[in-house]
């Protein structure tokens, strides 16, 4: 089965969120002609403001983009998630990874995750919603900043 319609992807996405199915098993489910936006890192921890700009940016993306089916990933899912998606990634997939204020080397259990996604993806197009970044000086962090070279940032005014 096919899954179309918002209401369709929306559930699909549930079932994997909560480990009724595979990335594998919902990706198989939708539609081959529709560009698919991969957003990583949404959070599932209780902090307000991040949970309001992910659910911000999905509805951005609803409004704006209504033909792209918007996939997320949360954070724990984030390494079977790029396991999963490698062999399946097509060349008009997008992925992004949530923004909030963990951004930065200060909260460096997300910003772990973050970094897996963005140095083992860097040949497609991504796009990071971003709100605020904390980066303490790190040479490592010059260096990963530099190989990233299609990097497409959305900045709320």
């Amino acid at each position: 089965m096919t899954a179309n319609t918002l209401a369709e992807i929306t559930n699909l996405n549930f079932a994997y969120t909560i480990e009724q199915l595979s990335l594998t098993e919902l990706i198989k489910q939708l539609p081959e002609d529709r560009q698919r936006f991969y957003m990583f890192g949404t959070p599932i921890y209780n902090n307000l403001g991040d949970l309001a700009i992910s659910e911000a940016q999905k509805r951005f993306f609803v409004e704006n983009f209504p033909e792209i089916a918007y996939i997320e990933i949360n954070e724990p899912q984030t390494e079977q998630a790029i396991e999963e998606l490698l062999p399946l990634l097509r060349s008009d997939d997008m992925i992004g990874y949530v923004g909030g204020g963990n951004i930065g080397n200060l909260h460096i259990t997300h910003e772990i995750a973050r970094r897996k996604v963005f140095l083992l993806l860097l040949t497609i197009r991504r796009s990071l919603f971003r709100n605020l970044s904390i980066l303490k000086k790190q040479k490592k962090d010059k260096q990963n900043c530099a190989k990233v070279r299609k990097l497409i940032i959305k900045i709320r005014i």
